[in-house]
């Protein structure tokens, strides 16, 4: 069936792009297409895993899609011991502390536009968060006001703990990476499944 679906998709993204339509809108086409939707595919990461759209490839830390290009250019999972036994044992999410998750800076100094819990078939919680990262640095012209910078970055985080390790799945993209695949890149974070075996 998955194999089926990529068919499909390879055929529609050809004839669209015989038609001249934009990327832009050929990236659209999985949101219009129900069936292509839902062609997905598992790609392993070290120390866990996550549900990508069928055509998205990674490639040097980078995840791209053949028609429209990059999707992002930062996707990574740690795996960091940690002695507890669930991710409630490092804290609550409302006050969770970031700098725990040893993101890239300046990643846990970012502001948390939402945070959620999760929890898989298997009763494992996962913490997942939005973050809207400005600079360090910000240069007066791209000053929202007089201390505040606008963001330059979206990241998506989700972590967890498994065997006493803490997992932290962590995925970045700019504000116009997040403005075509929100959704798919959330759909990506929430899908993310630490595994101890890698």
């Amino acid at each position: 069936e998955k194999e089926m679906a990529k068919v499909v998709v390879q055929l529609l993204v050809a004839r669209v792009a015989a038609l001249g339509v934009s990327r832009r809108s050929v990236a659209a086409l999985p949101t219009l297409l129900p069936f292509v939707a839902s062609a997905d595919a598992r790609l392993e990461l070290e120390g866990g895993s996550v549900q990508v759209p069928l055509s998205w490839r990674r490639e040097n830390g980078t995840l791209r899609d053949p028609v429209v290009g990059t999707i992002t250019s930062d996707v990574a999972v740690r795996r960091v011991p940690c002695g507890a036994d669930s991710i409630r044992g490092l804290g609550d999410l409302t006050t969770f502390d970031l700098r725990k998750l040893d993101l890239k800076p300046p990643r846990a100094n970012g502001d948390v536009v939402s945070a959620k819990i999760r929890e898989n078939g298997g009763g494992t919680l996962y913490y997942e968060w939005d973050l809207a990262v400005s600079p360090l640095v910000c240069p007066r012209e791209q000053q929202l006001i007089v201390t505040t910078c606008l963001p330059d970055e979206v990241a998506l985080v989700s972590a967890t703990v498994k065997d006493r390790n803490l997992y932290v799945f962590e995925c970045a993209v700019t504000p116009t990476e997040w403005k075509t695949f929100a959704g798919s890149l959330r759909a990506m974070r929430s899908s993310f499944a630490a595994d101890s075996s890698t």
